[in-house]
């Protein structure tokens, strides 16, 4: 059985408002990929009886139209490009927040978490510096980055504010959030924050400050190479000039 439905992280658009709307998409997606890969392995199975099988052996689900389902999982996989970026979602997870109400917030650190997750992708040790505008993106279901806050839907731009990203950080280490999911972040006086999948924090803080210290390096190189190209070229005005 999945321990992840693997699902596009565009299906995630509308999360918030619709919660139940959404999973089922990405439930009916992840069945209708799932039954596609699962053909070789039953090939004298009939097309129903190879759908009950991945229902219930690999989804570990009871549709209550299967074929609808399949018709509408058909339709999703269809209309979205394959190499869109995905949102793994536990299972654990994925079904806590199907069967039970949450708070807008609690959608906000849903979100959070598999914006990351697609982000950082399934690398263990993966490290990457994220603006706050990419992840916030990815949580209103895109693939690329907004180029300005006006442009993400309403329930996701009022999590945009300085005040309300640390909410959501500060929410997944007291309640260990992050830990459970493999994910820690660091950020000292940058644009975005650096986040890592799978590694201690220390290991995240050491890049992050030797990245930055070999960045502010090479830009005093250039400012000294650039001066000196200036002084050389004065020089040599002066030399021509007597």
């Amino acid at each position: 059985m999945y321990d992840f439905y693997n699902a596009p992280v565009v299906l995630l658009g509308g999360f918030i408002p619709d919660t139940r709307g959404t999973l089922d998409n990405v439930l009916d997606y992840c069945f209708y990929e799932a039954c596609l890969n699962v053909t070789g392995d039953l090939p004298d199975a009939d097309p129903e009886d190879r759908m009950k099988y991945v229902a219930d052996k690999l989804l570990g689900v009871t549709f209550g139209s299967i074929w609808n389902s399949f018709r509408n999982g058909e339709e999703l996989f269809n209309s979205i490009p394959q190499r869109t970026a995905r949102a793994p979602i536990h299972r654990t997870i994925f079904w806590d927040y199907y069967k039970n109400e949450k708070t807008d917030f609690e959608k906000a650190c849903f979100l959070f978490m598999h914006a990351l997750k697609s982000i950082l992708g399934k690398n263990e040790g993966a490290k990457k510096k994220i603006t706050n505008l990419f992840i916030l993106s990815r949580m209103d279901g895109q693939n690329s980055a907004y180029k300005s806050v006006d442009e993400l839907s309403p329930e996701i731009r009022k999590y945009s504010t300085e005040y309300q990203l640390r909410k959501i950080k500060d929410t997944f280490q007291k309640h260990g959030m992050f830990e459970y999911a493999g994910l820690v972040f660091y950020g000292r006086y940058v644009r975005g924050c650096w986040y890592a999948f799978g590694i201690p924090l220390h290991e995240l803080m050491m890049h992050a400050e030797l990245h930055k210290r070999k960045n502010r390096d090479k830009l005093l190189k250039a400012e000294r190479e650039a001066l000196l190209k200036k002084v050389l070229s004065s020089i040599k005005n002066k030399a021509e000039s007597f």
